[in-house]
């Protein structure tokens, strides 16, 4: 299986996904005219990923799953970076306006991000299955579930999508909430391939106003390494204490 292939052989079969993607990738500007063209784009950017994919059949199993390996959130809540609001109940998070619009319109979102001309035009985006987890290959303690994967100049990446009526995100002058930056650094750890992140939000309406607003920043992996280093030594520490 995956999880219990040798350290040799996933470098041989990563070296060999590697030149099969060099191959497909040098005709890709030939391919992008029809449908059927651009799933082949997909299914050549596909097979750079070096993550372990386990996709639930309901929330309760995804839920379950969490508990056992090292989320963004588990990281959080040992490292004292959790969100300045009151904890609510899963009950009380079922009935939060801003879970019920993220739940409801988020690949509507994510939808209108991807097909943004100047998005459209370099990046591949494909929003994820609910209820997946994607585990680290080199340590399937750690995982995470991508709100998007997304691909561009051969490059592999995320998107993470928020939906705000607070005002808690200013991404021109790089605002963004703590709880926020340490989820987009845990993924960047998952797959040691990830080499930037979309951060989409979304303002709704509130307090009298009527205008829907999505915004975006892009994050390379090269800008915030030094982050990324310090939260893999939390990641080590944690799992060395037995913490999931």
């Amino acid at each position: 299986s995956t999880l219990d292939r040798s350290s040799a052989a996933s470098d041989v079969y990563k070296r060999q996904l590697h030149h099969r993607l060099q191959h497909l990738q040098c005709n890709l500007h030939h391919l992008l005219q029809s449908n059927q063209k651009q799933k082949l784009k997909r299914a050549a950017y596909r097979t750079c990923i070096s993550m372990i994919k386990v996709e639930f059949s309901t929330k309760e199993e995804w839920l379950e799953a969490r508990k056992s390996c090292l989320t963004g959130t588990t990281v959080g809540e040992h490292i004292g970076i959790v969100s300045p609001y009151a904890p609510k109940t899963p009950q009380e998070m079922e009935k939060s306006p801003a879970v019920i619009f993220g739940k409801n319109c988020e690949t509507s979102i994510l939808t209108i991000f991807k097909n943004l001309p100047e998005i459209a035009k370099q990046t591949l985006v494909e929003p994820t299955i609910m209820h997946t987890l994607w585990y680290s290959d080199y340590d399937p303690r750690i995982a995470g579930s991508f709100d998007a994967l997304a691909w561009e100049k051969g490059m592999e990446g995320f998107c993470e999508c928020k939906s705000t009526g607070a005002g808690l995100y200013d991404l021109k002058n790089r605002v963004i909430p703590d709880t926020t930056w340490l989820q987009i650094l845990h993924y960047f750890t998952i797959n040691p391939n990830f080499q930037f992140c979309y951060l989409v939000v979304c303002d709704y309406p509130q307090f009298g106003n009527r205008s829907v607003k999505i915004d975006w920043l892009r994050i390379s992996r090269q800008e915030v390494q030094d982050r990324i280093t310090n939260l893999q030594g939390w990641h080590a520490y944690l799992l060395a204490k037995g913490v999931r």
